[in-house]
């Protein structure tokens, strides 16, 4: 729960700044740039939860991997809402973040990593 809490933070931090500018092109631009550093972060192999619930580092490494597609999905989507030419990108972030969840392994998120990092 901490974690998520310091990814929304994050999150909101990133695009009060960038609205701050009072430029929706620049705050756009800046959403999408952060969303694509984010998943630049993210390294093929991606962490696996490991089998052994006391791996608190595993855990730690896989479960930043979540918040940090979670964070890229949020920056592009608002990206996307101010420029729809950043719509590609929202859409391939999004696909990426929710195959995990589905697939229950990280790994299975690179391929659409690689493709949202086209739209980068």
């Amino acid at each position: 729960m901490r974690h998520t809490i310091a990814a929304v933070a994050l999150v909101l931090v990133l695009a009060c700044s960038a609205c701050s500018s009072g430029e929706k092109a620049s705050a756009a631009s800046d959403d999408a740039r952060t969303a694509c550093a984010l998943l630049r972060g993210l390294r093929a192999p991606l962490p696996e939860h490991p089998a052994d619930s006391s791996d608190t580092a595993g855990l730690n490494a896989a479960d930043s991997v979540l918040y940090r597609l979670g964070a890229a999905e949020e920056l592009a989507a608002a990206a996307a809402l101010a420029d729809s030419g950043y719509r590609a990108l929202s859409d391939a972030v999004h696909t990426a973040r929710i195959v995990p969840a589905t697939e229950f392994r990280n790994r299975a998120a690179e391929p659409y990593i690689k493709e949202a990092l086209t739209h980068c």
